[in-house]
């Protein structure tokens, strides 16, 4: 093995020359790994592999070149300046985490570009998270109470199958010519027909956002809710809390009614139709097929119609004796 002009030369056991030149054989190798194994130690080496002694002589003499070759003193000017560079940048980090209050109580010395930055994304979070957050509410509460309808159209579908006639309670069919106001009726009653035989649960008998826990608007029972319902004609059977409730408690004046029902905050009302299915409709005044000597026309679904009404829109709430009983005409 050759280090410099230096190698290792020597015998070993086999009294074969040792190898020489640029290139460590394997016995050169072992021996240099030995020696650094015992941490240069060479007497300890020996000890290990007394066989390879003149080999672990010779690599220890060329390490003990390493002790005599000239290095520079460390240069403490280089390490200072290094640590104060360290020390500069964690203060510079501390500081951009840091809003420091304005001094001398002046709101003008503060950090004007952080604050404004705060303020930025809070109005953000006011502008767009707050409505986005509402929306979803919004459109979590309408599925809810569609499932619900949904439930109750199971419901009355498998009732009118056991029972051949539509969901009521005969305590709940009064004298029309003798009731006075329809407030007076408590309709929607006539749905606990279903909870009673097991056909849905009760709280599908209202909607989520009903504060009132009056629940839905049921069809008056009257000519032609079973004919509609068998007959496969489309028409509104069950819908959100009737609007025309609250404006008469209030004493408002109802009119043609154009207001929805208060259930989903005035922006339209979810309906089940004698098909099963379940739309949200944005007007309470709907196309209402030709049934039962009746042609196609427009109805306000949470008005009667009056003999003189007929075939025109309804206006107000009707005594009860004068509903022609062939109209869609849901109350709570």
């Amino acid at each position: 093995m050759s280090a410099g002009n230096e190698s290792i030369g020597g015998t070993d056991d086999t009294n074969e020359p040792l190898a020489s030149g640029p290139v460590l054989s394997a016995p050169d190798m072992e021996a240099v790994d030995l020696l650094i194994e015992h941490e240069l130690d060479l007497a300890r080496a020996t000890a290990a592999r007394p066989e390879l002694a003149a080999r672990l002589s010779a690599a220890s003499r060329l390490f003990s070149h390493l002790d005599a070759y000239p290095t520079e003193a460390p240069d403490a000017a280089l390490a200072d300046a290094t640590m104060a560079r360290i020390e500069q940048e964690e203060r510079a980090k501390e500081a951009r985490m840091r809003i420091d209050a304005p001094r001398g109580g002046s709101l003008t010395s503060g950090r004007w570009p952080d604050l404004w930055a705060v303020a930025c994304v809070a109005l953000i979070v006011v502008g767009v998270g707050i409505p986005l957050a509402n929306w979803m509410n919004t459109r979590a509460a309408e599925a809810a109470c569609a499932d619900n309808l949904r439930a109750v159209g199971g419901g009355i579908a498998r009732y009118v199958n056991d029972h051949g006639s539509m969901p009521q309670q005969a305590s709940l069919m009064p004298d029309l010519s003798r009731l006075e106001r329809w407030t007076d009726m408590d309709n929607n009653r006539h749905l606990t027909a279903l909870t009673d035989g097991k056909y849905v649960e009760q709280r599908c008998l209202c909607c989520p956002n009903d504060r009132t826990g009056e629940g839905y608007a049921y069809q008056v029972p009257g000519k032609t809710a079973l004919l509609a319902w068998r007959a496969g004609a489309r028409v509104p059977v069950v819908a959100d809390r009737s609007p025309v409730i609250e404006l008469t408690r209030a004493g408002l004046p109802i009119g043609h009614c154009v207001v929805n029902s208060p259930d989903h905050d005035g922006l339209g009302q979810n309906a089940l139709f004698t098909d099963v299915s379940v739309d949200f409709v944005r007007s309470t005044t709907l196309m209402v097929p030709a049934l039962d000597g009746m042609p196609r026309h427009l109805e306000n679904i949470y008005l009667p119609m009056s003999d003189a009404e007929r075939g025109t829109l309804e206006e107000g709430l009707d005594k009860p004796s004068e509903w022609i009983l062939i109209d869609v005409f849901l109350l709570n």
